[in-house]
């Protein structure tokens, strides 16, 4: 197989903060794998002559990653965020085979899957005079998947998810020792989208009897909450007892 990596980073600092963009490529071709379609039979697997490349079947794959951080100390309290775009693509290449009436396909590629993404995430936390410190804070996130070559494991969707989350850790003046209560919610909403895909069956060499539904139409609408509470307790010097109860919840 065959793998590269590339990084880049640029940062600069500002006068109550930072800025920093980072930029990374990953590819790799492999040969001989286990791939969606299965375990190669011995017909898939030919040599062209050369021993020292990558052969068929192969898998192609390539990761590119870039994000963008900014933090700055405001007169609100200290600001934050995060966004970046990612894109995965996954590439099978395996030699095509009949069945039944079906035409053969005259290319090598039996998956090209897609994934694309966006996200940002910005929060805000603010110091009160008494040491509670609150954090208030937006997340967004756009997914499109997209699907190609002669056989089929996922249809093309795409997808949207929404939160609003806020923090507070307080400490309790009032108690013998020192202690910290944490309190969180987390509010979130998304949609996601599925495109139908249906399969051809050749009653014979040139007509289609009938099609094989892979994959439905299908629009969901997601939401949920995700919730902590707990304390911090300072029993001696360098012990502490800490405890919470949590309800976590992710979008499918």
């Amino acid at each position: 197989g065959k793998d590269l990596h590339e990084q880049f980073v640029f940062g600069r600092l500002l006068p109550k903060g930072k800025i920093q963009l980072s930029q990374s490529l990953y590819t790799q071709q492999a040969g001989m794998f286990v791939g969606a379609i299965g375990v190669p039979t011995v017909g898939s697997v030919q040599s062209d002559g050369d021993s020292r490349n990558v052969g068929f079947p192969n898998v192609s794959l390539r990761h590119f990653k870039s994000a963008l951080h900014f933090s700055s100390n405001t007169k609100w309290g200290w600001f934050e965020t995060n966004a970046g775009v990612q894109e995965n693509r996954r590439q099978e290449f395996i030699f095509p085979r009949r069945e039944g009436f079906q035409p053969l396909p005259n290319y090598n590629v039996a998956h090209d899957l897609r994934l694309r993404s966006a996200q940002i995430n910005s929060f805000l936390r603010v110091t009160s005079k008494e040491g509670t410190k609150t954090l208030v804070g937006l997340f967004a996130e756009l997914l499109q998947h997209s699907r190609g070559g002669y056989d089929f494991l996922l249809p093309n969707y795409s997808g949207i998810q929404n939160a609003v989350y806020v923090q507070q850790n307080v400490p309790l003046q009032h108690r013998k020792k020192e202690t910290f209560r944490t309190l969180g919610l987390r509010l979130e909403q998304g949609r996601m989208r599925d495109e139908a895909f249906r399969s051809p069956v050749y009653a014979s060499v040139d007509s289609i009897g009938s099609y094989y539904v892979r994959a439905n139409e299908m629009t969901r609408n997601f939401a949920g909450w995700s919730f902590e509470i707990g304390e911090a307790v300072s029993i001696h010097e360098g012990q502490s007892l800490k405890y919470s109860l949590q309800r976590a919840w992710r979008m499918p």
